[in-house]
């Protein structure tokens, strides 16, 4: 199977935008991993190519520097869409972040638009796989 040429240019901007970034657990693992597995698990499900890459961004804007007119002018309106729909806003605290993300993704699917909420989901099952390890808080 060939991989689409944007597919190959997610990985490749997710690989350098999480460069530096270790996910917290007792094994250190680059956190790069997740967005990929999240793309990736998309990909598998056969959704539209530009929910995989929302999936792949989905942590871009929130986790990074790189910044979302960059996403925006190399991938179009929608993936930028998809990636702002599935971050967290910068200004709430993390457990109210959460649940404004969850409320946002549902209201989307409410009105129609159920692909941020299948990236949160992906999102979501890829965490309960790979956090059993992790301390309780950041469970």
């Amino acid at each position: 199977m060939k991989t689409p040429r944007q597919v190959e240019l997610a990985i490749q901007i997710v690989l350098v935008a999480f460069a530096e970034k270790i996910r917290i657990g007792p094994r250190s693992i680059p956190t790069a991993t997740h967005s990929l597995r999240v793309g990736l698990s998309l990909i598998a499900y056969g959704y539209p190519m530009e929910v995989c890459l929302g999936g792949f961004f989905h942590d871009i804007k929130e986790d990074t520097s790189l910044g979302d007119a960059y996403i925006k002018g190399v991938f179009g309106d929608r993936v930028d869409f998809l990636m702002r729909a599935c971050t967290l806003d910068s200004s709430l605290e993390e457990a109210v972040g959460e649940e404004e993300l969850f409320a946002r993704v549902v209201a989307f699917a409410e009105s129609g638009d159920f692909d941020p909420l299948r990236i949160k989901c992906a999102d979501s099952l890829d965490n309960l796989r790979t956090n059993a390890d992790l301390k309780p808080v950041w469970q």
